[in-house]
């Protein structure tokens, strides 16, 4: 796979499979990894990020492993989006605005 210069990007990349624990136990945990491109990962990049608190709980998480639907009350559309943001350990995720 041909990959062009993304300094941002290719820092996350670095950083798949780290584990940062906190003084408080709470812990970060970061995967990134390359994909083909497509429409729902337009960066070739399939990623899941996460903060969980000394209980193990996931209390925050970006990813983009599945598709949410945006909220918007006029768009009636079928538009997809997958980069999204957990703000509940069960939430469904909210779309992000990329």
């Amino acid at each position: 796979m041909t990959r062009e210069s993304r300094p941002g990007l290719d820092a996350l990349l670095e950083l798949e499979g780290e584990k940062i624990v906190f003084s408080d136990k709470g812990w970060v945990k970061i995967e990134a990894r390359l994909v083909a491109k497509t429409s729902e990962r337009p960066n070739g990049i399939k990623y899941n990020l996460t903060y969980h608190d000394s209980s193990n709980r996931r209390v925050l998480g970006f990813d983009n492993a599945h598709a949410v639907q945006p909220r918007r009350r006029r768009f009636r559309g079928r538009r997809i989006v997958y980069d999204h943001r957990h703000s509940s350990p069960r939430g469904q995720g909210h779309a992000l605005r990329v």
